[in-house]
């Protein structure tokens, strides 16, 4: 599996004010931590988080340089501005080999265009899973091929195809995704079909000559 690489630095000004220099130098203001170790104040270049988030997703995997020491870290928590949509905060988790961690995995869908083109949508309940595994352990992304879903058959969390190495911290009977009928169009092929020519009724009055 690849792994994105950034380097960062330290940051020295904490608060709004340093935040917001920051941000004008194209930076962004971030932090790191990890089980029994000090949170450290980073800045992290915005072009280089915004491509591994837009290419790896806001869930990823990072080995991170900082100050020449390699980490392993995970993306945990990604900040935006409201109106648009600009990385604002990113928080970094350190991973710690042999120390399971709790993450979320993206779920992703496949092959979604083999219903939509027989007028079936797609429901997704969950759009990241968490799950419990050592940082070794980690994988990109859950693929679930929508193709393969039974329509009005929800597929759960205990149907996923997890690697043994990976727990699912959600209920086994929690819904990931449904495929069904669009509704509104099958109501419109039901009118068209019950749709009937109105009888004409015959008077049996003679027409005007």
């Amino acid at each position: 599996m690849a792994v994105p690489k950034i380097s960062v630095e330290l940051r020295g000004k904490s608060g709004s004010a340093g935040s917001r220099q920051l941000r004008k130098e194209g930076q962004v203001p971030a932090v790191i931590y990890g089980h029994g170790e000090l949170t450290r104040s980073i800045k992290v270049p915005y072009k280089a988080i915004d491509k591994v988030i837009d290419e790896f997703g806001s869930s990823s995997l990072v080995t991170m340089t900082l100050e020449g020491e390699a980490l392993q870290t995970y993306i945990q928590d990604v900040q935006r501005e409201p109106l648009n949509q600009h990385i604002i905060h990113v928080d970094f988790r350190n991973l710690i080999a042999g120390e399971k961690v709790k993450i979320r995995i993206p779920v992703n869908v496949t092959n979604v265009e083999a219903l939509t083109r027989e007028g079936i949508m797609l429901g997704q309940n969950i759009t990241e899973l968490e799950v419990s595994c050592f940082p070794k352990d980690i994988i990109q992304s859950i693929d679930v091929d929508a193709s393969t879903l039974e329509v009005h058959v929800p597929l759960t969390v205990g149907e996923l195809k997890l690697p043994d190495t990976i727990e699912a911290l959600h209920d086994a009977d929690e819904t990931v995704v449904q495929a069904y009928y669009n509704k509104v169009s099958a109501v419109e092929e039901t009118e068209e079909e019950e749709e009937v020519q109105q009888p004409v009724f015959d008077t049996g009055a003679a027409e005007e000559v």
